[in-house]
């Protein structure tokens, strides 16, 4: 049979058109197969930023960083059947940094996640563990303490709420929460704070994070999305930025001392 090849022309023609009726997204599926049109890509090459082995052994063991885990379980009534996500991040509050050390996505049993994660949590020196107890609640968060206490590891287990999709264009069905949730950390990849192991270059993470909002997994990006809300759990934020860029620095002029008197001695009620 004879295949009708398109040509470079071609190609860019519909693609123009696909711009113009805002079928971009299809055209790159469809002619490319590409999940996600490449113009509208929240994560790019060159938000991806690296930390060296040498960082990450510092990471280890220094007091300076808050070390975590994020598990994702397969919500699956077979649960070999979609992949459960575990990601090993560091923080550092005082260089306003986050590391991604560790992302794994494997197809578990129940009884094998908690088995998996705190063997990755005890290679990266991990005492912070986060867990989605939505699907498996009760099975989950049980199954991780019992392996905590029978192996008298030193983790401090925490449970987060999957939350509701709040109002926003994240789209329809079960997937709607996943997209407002990865764009938690979007803006950390943004501001240039968010720094890869050098051996996930390249990888399944990264792949996952430029295919977004069609990835053919969440399993990555959802865990990474939990990272802002964990760093909150924990009451974690940056360190102050001691001047802006671009910006005059206005003087305060509340007189905060003045007005503790004047409420103190009812100077407040005279007109």
């Amino acid at each position: 049979s004879l295949r009708k090849r398109i040509t470079d022309a071609q190609l860019t023609r519909e693609a123009e058109s696909a711009k113009q009726t805002r079928t971009l997204d299809t055209f790159y599926r469809e002619k490319l197969c590409i999940p996600t049109a490449r113009e509208y890509q929240c994560w790019t090459d060159a938000l991806f930023q690296y930390c060296t082995h040498e960082k990450d052994a510092e990471i280890q063991t220094s007091d300076e960083y808050i070390r975590g885990m994020i598990v994702d379980p397969s919500k699956s009534a077979s649960q070999q059947a979609d992949l459960t996500g575990i990601i090993a991040f560091a923080v550092n509050p005082r260089t306003n940094a986050i590391y991604i050390r560790r992302a794994v996505a494997e197809h578990l049993k129940s009884s094998d996640v908690p088995k998996r994660a705190l063997e990755i949590a005890a290679k990266t020196n991990t005492q912070i563990v986060f867990v989605e107890i939505i699907g498996q609640h009760g099975v989950t968060d049980e199954n991780f303490m019992n392996h905590i206490t029978k192996r008298g590891l030193p983790i401090q287990l925490f449970l987060l709420n999957q939350g509701h999709t709040p109002k926003g264009d994240y789209g329809t069905g079960k997937d709607a929460i996943k997209r407002w949730r990865g764009q938690q950390i979007l803006p950390y990849y943004q501001d240039g704070e968010v720094y890869h192991h050098p051996e996930l270059k390249g990888g399944a993470l990264e792949m996952h994070m430029k295919d977004y909002p069609n990835p053919t997994d969440w399993c990555f990006i959802d865990c990474c999305g939990y990272i802002p809300a964990a760093m909150r759990e924990l009451g974690v934020t940056f360190a102050k930025v001691e001047k802006w860029k671009n910006v005059e620095q206005f003087p305060v002029h509340h007189n905060f001392g003045r007005m503790d008197r004047d409420i103190a001695n009812g100077a407040w009620r005279a007109i």
